[in-house]
């Protein structure tokens, strides 16, 4: 681990990130290409995931309804 990489830092893959949300796939990917959701990060050449600290975050922005 590079001295750039905070420790503990949660990778979440897809089902997790539907599940915490609960949005659609594509519509986070729209939400992403607009800058209205954290940004994927790339582990391998067909793996993504998003980082939970940020995932989280996003989630408490959202306006209670």
């Amino acid at each position: 681990m590079g001295p750039n990489i905070e420790a503990g830092i949660r990778i979440l893959r897809e089902p997790d990130v539907r599940r915490l949300t609960g949005v659609s796939r594509g519509t986070r990917w729209r939400w992403e290409k607009d800058g209205e959701f954290p940004q994927r990060v790339r582990l391998g050449k067909n793996i993504i995931g998003w980082r939970e600290h940020e995932i989280l975050q996003w989630i408490q922005s959202r306006p209670r309804v």
